[in-house]
């Protein structure tokens, strides 16, 4: 009867008219839905990139990433962080990628080939949501942009910088990555301070950059380090392949 509302649900009647329509208009129909849908997916992205490439400044200036989070910065996405804007790019079906590029750091650490900061009081929770290895930023970046194409180069020249500023400052306040985790004492300290002092500027391809092993030995006895620990320190410190003597 006219003027009655046709009762049929909505997703009834719009298929109704389809197969009413030509070949040629449903095509058209078809296509304009897909155009529409592309626009939509290509503004979501632009929107998704503008909103991480905000995010990478913070996450450079991070003293570490944990395993989870390194995973989905490999997958060039936003981890999830308190207080911090969510990846809004990011659905469930990313999860098997994010899952395989976790397996893959872990294989990394098991292999030696990504140094990493663990802690003696590892939960399973910690296990279970990726909590229980760290990575220092410049570590990490420098092993997953050889291995993860969407690893973002933006949040790489950020670390890059922000790790150059803090050498400048000569901040003593930096997470030392030791093998064994995060356990430290006066001589480690000394170590790495030595380290940072006397060969963080050392380039392979010039020898002359390398320090004596006498200069380095003075230096830590002037910083309370007996001889005998001081002349063990700097020959741990030292390159390996370098010639004994002076350098030109």
């Amino acid at each position: 009867m006219q003027g009655l509302e046709d009762p049929r649900p909505a997703i009834e009647r719009r298929l109704a008219a389809y197969l009413l329509e030509s070949d040629e208009s449903f095509e058209a129909t078809v296509k304009k839905a897909k155009e529409e849908d592309r626009q939509r997916a290509e503004a979501l992205e632009r929107v998704a990139e503008a909103v991480r490439a905000g995010s990478w400044p913070k996450w450079a200036r991070k003293d570490l990433w944990s395993q989870a989070e390194l995973a989905v910065l490999c997958c060039g996405m936003i981890p999830d962080d308190y207080g911090m804007t969510p990846d809004p790019g990011r659905t469930n079906l990313d999860s098997n990628r994010i899952n395989s590029a976790s397996d893959q750091v872990a294989k990394a650490v098991l292999a030696g080939n990504l140094e990493c900061v663990s802690h003696s009081d590892v939960t399973t929770a910690d296990r279970l949501y990726g909590a229980a290895r760290h990575f220092r930023p410049i570590i990490a970046v420098e092993w997953a942009q050889h291995r993860f194409d969407s690893f973002p180069a933006a949040l790489a020249d950020e670390v890059r910088k922000f790790s150059a500023l803090d050498r400048a400052r000569g901040s003593s306040g930096a997470v030392h990555s030791w093998p064994w985790g995060m356990h430290e004492t006066k001589l480690l300290k000394k170590l790495a301070e030595a380290a940072k002092k006397y060969w963080g500027l050392y380039d392979p391809g010039d020898p002359s950059t390398a320090p004596e092993n006498e200069t380095v030995v003075q230096w830590l006895k002037s910083q309370g380090v007996a001889e005998r620990n001081a002349q063990v320190m700097a020959t741990m410190l030292r390159a390996d392949g370098l010639k004994p003597g002076r350098r030109k």
